[in-house]
């Protein structure tokens, strides 16, 4: 690694993540002698958030060293760290991935990490991150990715597939979690002791300790018991059931659990509401354009807002060699022992100057890994017809995904989401 840590955005137009990463670099006192270079392929977008960042550094009197890059190339040239917070085809293609399926009769709250939705994402993101990967070879090979783009699993599984990039996928849905368990609990959430495994968006407590005290029975008593858990049922139902509390809540996990969606009556009993995309959308529009008013001079820089998320902290542990450990997406290698070990997991993995390295959390419990096994099978066909290009193999995938109960329906989904999606799909030869 060089002397001056170099730390690329790429995406650097997701104007709130990029804000807020960048305000927990400034806070990130040990990271050192720091280079950051934005990268994004909208010009004027790029010169406005690179604008806005150097206003924060500047303000705070931050050491930290920003530049704006078009070149891909330029921009990844000798990079320890590239941080990945885009997707392909913005609100337009986000709306498509929910709204579409759900003319069918397809219902998912989220729609970003499996069923149509997230195969979708995976086909349309394929090339992209294909040619990010081999960039990156190229210009910075010893460069750790950091991924915060979603579908999260098959993004990383697709790129460990292509390359020897090393790939780390991160997600606040574990810390999510352990902030509502605590308040529940009456512990504060950083004294609580997890051992989190699975696949993103679909991870289950192994452990959960206080001090060394089991907790699950005092969560039982809290959730079951005495009804605290009923702001959420599935989540609650699920530890019943399993034994093991499951992570990041209900509008994501029903979504590899259709039988929380089948109908209006069953969503509307376990209150699952439904993300609104269109609002979604708004707000990031909304966050540019307040970047670019402070940057005209037509609003003043707010204070800075810490992002909640992880990878300051995982650039600082791999800086110092601190070897801290935070919950991440990392190819298995025997992590989980009884899943493949070149899947894709969501583990505690300590960071230090060997990389990113798993805790080896043995078995998932038989029930659990019936639906993960399941899970992972999905992700693998969705990858492969991601990078193949093999339009039979993406309406396997849907076939695949317990979302989707009806061949009829899956065919006529995915032509119609084909055509909607068309300029995205280049690979495909339908």
């Amino acid at each position: 690694m060089s002397k001056r840590t170099k730390i690329v955005f790429l995406g650097a137009g997701s104007a709130i993540f990029t804000e807020r990463l960048v305000a927990d670099l400034i806070r990130q006192k040990d990271v050192g002698d720091c280079y950051l270079v934005m990268h994004d392929i909208d010009k004027k977008v790029l010169g406005y958030m690179t604008a806005y960042t150097r206003m924060m550094v500047k303000r705070e009197k931050s050491p930290v060293k920003i530049d704006g890059e078009l070149s891909r190339a330029k921009a990844f040239d000798g990079a320890d760290f590239v941080l990945v917070t885009l997707t392909i085809g913005g609100g337009p293609a986000d709306l498509i991935d929910v709204e579409a399926p759900a003319k069918y009769g397809i219902v998912q709250p989220v729609g970003d990490t499996l069923g149509p939705g997230g195969l979708m994402r995976i086909f349309r993101m394929a090339g992209p991150f294909t040619a990010f990967a081999a960039d990156m070879e190229k210009y910075c090979p010893h460069a750790m990715m950091i991924n915060y783009s979603n579908p999260m699993t098959m993004l990383c599984r697709l790129v460990s597939r292509v390359s020897k990039v090393k790939v780390v996928g991160l997600c606040h849905g574990t810390w999510g979690t352990l902030g509502y368990l605590g308040p529940k609990l009456g512990i504060p959430p950083a004294e609580i002791e997890v051992l989190p495994a699975g696949v993103n968006h679909f991870i289950w407590f192994l452990r959960l300790r206080h001090k060394g005290r089991d907790l699950n029975p005092l969560l039982r008593k809290v959730l079951i018991d005495e009804g605290k858990g009923a702001d959420r049922p599935v989540s609650t139902e699920l530890f019943r059931i399993y034994g093991s509390y499951p992570s990041p809540g209900d509008r994501h996990l029903v979504e590899f659990l259709p039988y929380y969606l089948k109908d209006e009556a069953t969503r509307k009993k376990y209150n699952l509401a439904l993300r609104d995309n269109r609002a979604t959308d708004r707000y990031r529009h909304e966050g540019r354009k307040a970047c670019r008013e402070v940057v005209e001079g037509k609003r003043p820089l707010p204070d800075l807002k810490a992002s909640g998320e992880r990878a300051m902290h995982i650039i600082a542990s791999v800086v110092n060699n601190k070897n801290e450990v935070h919950y991440a997406n990392i190819p298995n290698k025997g992590y989980i022992r009884n899943l493949p070990d070149d899947v894709i997991v969501e583990v505690p993995t300590r960071f230090g100057r060997k990389g990113a390295v798993g805790e080896k959390v043995g078995d998932l419990p038989l029930g659990i890994h019936s639906h993960v096994v399941r899970i992972v099978g999905t992700q693998e066909l969705g990858v492969e017809a991601a990078l193949t290009g093999d339009y039979r193999l993406a309406l396997q995938a849907f076939l695949s995904d317990s979302i989707v109960t009806d061949v009829a329906v899956a065919e006529k989904m995915l032509k119609d989401m084909f055509r909607r999606s068309r300029k995205w799909l280049t690979q495909f030869r339908q």
